[in-house]
């Protein structure tokens, strides 16, 4: 009876469809071999650890770009000023921009904006690697005593025994 309540319970959770249990035994599931290969192929997916690449690549970038703030900008065009009270002035511009005190710690801002997701990367991918050595060897651990269990099983004569228990 507590069978069929599941049954049915998990027919209600499947949409009223029933599911059919024909499989007596479990899929075997292959344990990489080396726990390099699991986190080299773990590392190059891992979405949290590729958008904090992305993020040091852009931190990267903007140091650049704080530097060529720096520089000096030149302006050169033809300018239409409206009248303003009767006055119109119409003519070439040309002008120079030295970024003197606009951009002063603005690089210094972006190399230790590197600098923190240099370090958010790093502590990202200790924290990876070292949860997937930690499921690596539990894996490894339950794989050892599956292994065992099935030796004993297949050393016992457990037909002799099932045959004992019923007579």
């Amino acid at each position: 009876a507590s069978r069929v309540a599941k049954l049915q319970e998990l027919a209600i959770l499947n949409g009223g469809v029933d599911i059919q249990f024909d499989d007596t035994v479990y899929m075997q599931l292959e344990v990489p071999s080396s726990f390099v290969d699991l986190k080299q192929e773990v590392m190059s997916s891992d979405r949290r650890l590729l958008a904090l690449q992305s993020e040091k690549e852009a931190a990267q970038r903007q140091i650049k770009v704080n530097r060529t703030k720096g520089l000096p900008s030149f302006n050169l065009g033809y300018r239409m000023n409206p009248s303003s009270g009767g006055n119109r002035y119409n003519g070439f511009l040309v002008g120079i921009s030295i970024p003197i005190f606009s951009n002063r710690n603005n690089v210094k801002q972006a190399k230790v904006q590197s600098l923190y997701a240099d370090l958010q990367l790093d502590n990202a991918e200790t924290t990876v690697e070292r949860d997937l050595l930690q499921l690596y060897n539990q894996a490894m651990a339950l794989k050892t005593a599956i292994d065992e269990y099935s030796q004993v099983l297949k050393n016992q004569n457990n037909l002799a025994l099932l045959n004992k228990a019923i007579q």
